[in-house]
């Protein structure tokens, strides 16, 4: 039986969706720090954590030494969350591969059940 699809058949990947989302750190501690224009912002909890858009793992360890050299900005809270938002536009969305058809000289793989050996 001959393959479906050629060895050198290749369906190419769509390119990867960038994510438009502030990088998110952590130091050795508990508290999560958004990055923006080289400065940390402290998000207060983790349901506005959540409300913008993050889970807790999203966040890179950087170790406390790191973290201390980034400068430090406005707390992140109740009242002003939403600047921190990112846009609807430019999240990241969910990308399908894009199906490719065979070359017309394939044929399709039938399936047929083996004789039962009695």
């Amino acid at each position: 039986m001959e393959p479906i699809f050629p060895k050198d058949y290749v369906n190419p990947a769509p390119e990867p969706v960038k994510d438009k989302r502030l990088p998110a750190v952590r130091g050795d501690g508990d508290a999560v720090y958004l990055v923006e224009n080289e400065t940390k912002h402290w998000v207060v909890s983790a349901s506005i954590y959540e409300k913008l858009g993050y889970r807790f793992g999203d966040e890179k360890n950087i170790g406390n030494t790191e973290l201390a050299n980034i400068k430090t900005g406005e707390v992140i809270t109740n009242k002003n969350w939403e600047k921190y938002k990112t846009k609807e536009e430019e999240q990241p969305i969910a990308v399908e591969a894009e199906v490719i058809p065979p070359p017309d000289d394939v044929q399709p793989a039938t399936a047929t059940m083996p004789e039962p050996n009695l």
